[in-house]
């Protein structure tokens, strides 16, 4: 039996803010940020893009964050989000310690997620991580368990979407 302080293992949807009790839990292991290990196979990657929620601290000190993103990033600023344009996707980066990555891939996760742990409050010990898989050009938006379905891929949808993760 393992003896000393114990972990500090968030659930993800403490880390988003969830308090519903009808919801459909999230995995019970907590996943490791340094393993990839929920990628998509060969055939799920020609006809859907993915979506990554990390919950990386329980805040991230926007203030500081603006001054570490470099210059030659295309961010948005927005009250409570910034939102960071990759090459072919965005990241949503939310005060509340959680970061939702929309087609982005996993170097450049993983070096905003050490930018954004630069910056954390409280950094969670081991990180949370959702993966979902999405696609385009549908004729709604919707989410169907670990799918999403959009008309389009607009970057405020997508940020319209991120802020819906926080009730999944």
């Amino acid at each position: 039996m393992k003896t000393g302080k114990p972990h500090n293992i968030p659930r993800i949807e403490h880390c988003l803010g969830i308090t519903s009790t009808n919801i459909v839990p999230f995995p019970s292991k907590p996943l490791n940020l340094n393993t990839e290990t929920s990628e998509p196979s060969a055939m799920q990657a020609k006809s859907a893009t993915l979506c990554v929620i990390a919950c990386l601290a329980q805040a991230f000190d926007f203030n500081a964050l603006k001054e570490k993103i470099p210059a030659s990033t295309t961010v948005r600023f927005l009250r409570a989000v910034i939102m960071v344009e990759h090459s072919d996707g965005w990241s949503m980066i939310h005060p509340y310690g959680a970061v939702v990555h929309w087609n982005v891939g996993a170097d450049e996760r993983r070096k905003l997620h050490s930018i954004l742990l630069g910056v954390a409050k409280k950094p969670h010990d081991i990180a949370q991580k959702e993966t979902y898989t999405y696609t385009v050009n549908r004729p709604q938006t919707r989410i169907q368990q670990d799918h999403i379905e959009m008309q389009n891929n607009d970057p405020m949808l997508l940020l319209a979407l991120s802020h819906t993760m926080r009730s999944r």
